[in-house]
């Protein structure tokens, strides 16, 4: 959870959540060019505290929600292809 320049390299360390998943899982990437993205992280943040997440991922989903409505005032969001 962060910035893809990030999880790129924790990829490339063996650290991130993707080296954790299988090759066959499927996975639900969001970017912040996404204009739903930033609601959708908040629901997932309203549903997280519901079923008991712990705080500390809690709280990184609500900076980052946060990161992604800063980064869309300077860039270009649309709706997903």
């Amino acid at each position: 959870m962060g910035l893809a320049r990030d999880e790129l390299d924790l990829v490339k360390e063996g650290k991130s959540i993707l080296n954790r998943c299988k090759p066959d899982e499927p996975v639900f990437i969001l970017r912040a060019k996404d204009l739903l993205a930033p609601a959708m992280v908040e629901l997932w943040i309203a549903a997280g505290i519901a079923f008991g997440v712990e705080q500390e991922k809690v709280e990184a989903a609500k900076f980052l929600a946060k990161q992604m409505r800063i980064w869309r005032e300077t860039n270009n969001p649309k709706l997903p292809d």
